[in-house]
């Protein structure tokens, strides 16, 4: 099966890959609006540990928490 295809690529490494650009991304946008973890934490009513485990991709993020993590930036 040809590799660059859809059919044949591996669904566990995109999705970690996927999760790691997830878990830059979070960490970035944080950074850049000069907020600690613990600060974004607290806009978004959870824990600052659960903010790290995003940002070291050892948790998920909801798509209902994507739209509060956007809204806590100021992002569209």
């Amino acid at each position: 099966m040809d590799p660059t295809s859809p059919l044949g690529r591996n669904p566990e490494l995109d999705r970690c890959s996927t999760a790691d650009a997830l878990a830059r991304l979070l960490r970035m946008l944080r950074s850049s609006a000069r907020l600690s973890q613990g600060e974004m934490a607290e806009k978004l009513h959870t824990s600052q540990a659960t903010v790290a485990r995003w940002e070291a991709s050892r948790s998920t993020v909801s798509v209902d928490m994507l739209d509060s993590i956007s809204a806590a930036l100021g992002l569209p």
